[in-house]
C-alpha cells in the first residue's frame, strides 16, 4: 500500500477556510468535551535553548473517533534581530486509524485564530459576571489586538474593571444630583425617564466603567423612586 504525502496547509489557506465564528465554535465545542472528558490534552512539554529560546510541543485529540494533532514550534527571542518572526509552528494532523501523518498546518496562523478566539470567550464570561460592561469590552479587545497582553493584563494595564463598589457608584450618583437639582425633582415627581441624564453623568464621571443598569437602580432607590 502506497502512503499518500501530507496535505500542506498554509497560513493563507487557513485563514481563507477558517473564519473567527469557526474558531470560536471549535473553542467551545473543545472546552465542553474536555470539561466532558471525551478530550484528551498532554501536559506541555518544553526544551529550553540557547539564548532564552524554547521548544515546545503539545499533544491533543478533540474526541474518540478524532485525529489526533501534535503542534510543534519554538520560541526565538533574538529572531527580530535577524529579521525573522519570534515564534515558529506547525500543526501535524495523525490519521485516527492508522496513525498516518494526514496534514501538515501553518501553526502561527492557528494560533492567532485561537488566541482570538479565546479573547472573545473570555470576554463575553466577564461581560456576563458583570466584570466588564460593552464599552470596556471594546477597550479590551483594541488593547489584545494592539499587543498589549492578554485580556487580563489589557484589563489591569489599563484600568478597566467596572466599577461595582456601591460606596463609589452613590458618591458619584450624589455629585450628579447636586449638580442637576431640577432633574433630581423631575425624577421625584415621577418623570422616571429624565434619570438617563444622571446615569449619564455617572457614566461619565467614571469614565464608563460602571454598570449603566445598577447605576440606575441605585439612583432611584436613592431618591425613594420606584421604576415600576
Amino acid at each position: 500500500m502506497t502512503t499518500r504525502p501530507p496535505l500542506m496547509v498554509s497560513g493563507d489557506e487557513v485563514r481563507g477556510l477558517i473564519t473567527l465564528d469557526d474558531a470560536l465554535a471549535s473553542q467551545r465545542a473543545a472546552f465542553i468535551a474536555l470539561e466532558q472528558g471525551e478530550a484528551q490534552l498532554a501536559p506541555r512539554s518544553l526544551l529550553s535553548g540557547d539564548d532564552d529560546s524554547v521548544v515546545f510541543a503539545y499533544l491533543a485529540r478533540a474526541g474518540r473517533g478524532m485525529p489526533a494533532v501534535a503542534k510543534v514550534g519554538s520560541v526565538n527571542p533574538l529572531n527580530s534581530a535577524r529579521g525573522l518572526p519570534g515564534i515558529h509552528a506547525v500543526v501535524l494532523v495523525l490519521d485516527p486509524d492508522t496513525g498516518e501523518l494526514r496534514a501538515i498546518v501553518d501553526g502561527e496562523s492557528v494560533t492567532l485564530l485561537r488566541t482570538a478566539a479565546a479573547t472573545v470567550m473570555a470576554v463575553e464570561a466577564l461581560v456576563a459576571d458583570g466584570s466588564l460592561n460593552d464599552k470596556l469590552a471594546r477597550q479590551v479587545f483594541d488593547g489584545v489586538i494592539s499587543g498589549e497582553g492578554d485580556v487580563d493584563e489589557v484589563i489591569s494595564g489599563r484600568g478597566l474593571a467596572v466599577v461595582s463598589d456601591d460606596t463609589a457608584l452613590l458618591a458619584a450618583i450624589d455629585e450628579a444630583l447636586a449638580a442637576q437639582p431640577d432633574v433630581a425633582e423631575m425624577i421625584r415627581s415621577g418623570k422616571i425617564q429624565a434619570a438617563g441624564a444622571i446615569v449619564g453623568a455617572v457614566m461619565k464621571s467614571t469614565r464608563g466603567q460602571a454598570d449603566a443598569a445598577k447605576v440606575r437602580a441605585l439612583l432611584l432607590d436613592r431618591l425613594g423612586v420606584s421604576d415600576s
